[in-house]
């Protein structure tokens, strides 16, 4: 059957989570905007979901504003030489950069 006569509560996170990223950038392809804002972005998603968000940081089109907390994340940029600013969130404020990669 289409995806559009099931139910959002029968589907897993992972294939939630991919739902929402296809909305988003659905979303932002035009002159809305380019910085995509992503909220622990590899959580609930397979390695395939993982490869998609990777390639759309990858891409270059978006400017991509990623918040985690999971050290995971940044290993997977690393391996992948994605380039990235770290900054750290305290007491609801940005302090300054903790380094460049």
């Amino acid at each position: 059957g289409d995806i559009g006569e099931l139910s959002p509560w029968v589907l897993s996170r992972g294939e939630r989570k991919r739902l929402a990223l296809t909305a988003n950038l659905n979303y932002n392809d035009s002159e809305r905007g380019r910085v995509f804002l992503m909220d622990d972005p590899f959580t609930d998603l397979d390695p395939e979901g993982s490869e998609t968000v990777c390639g759309i940081i990858e891409s270059g089109v978006f400017r991509v504003i990623i918040a985690t907390n999971r050290k995971t994340d940044l290993d997977l940029f690393r391996r992948k030489n994605i380039r990235f600013r770290l900054f750290r969130l305290e007491r609801g404020k940005l302090s300054g950069e903790v380094c460049e990669e």
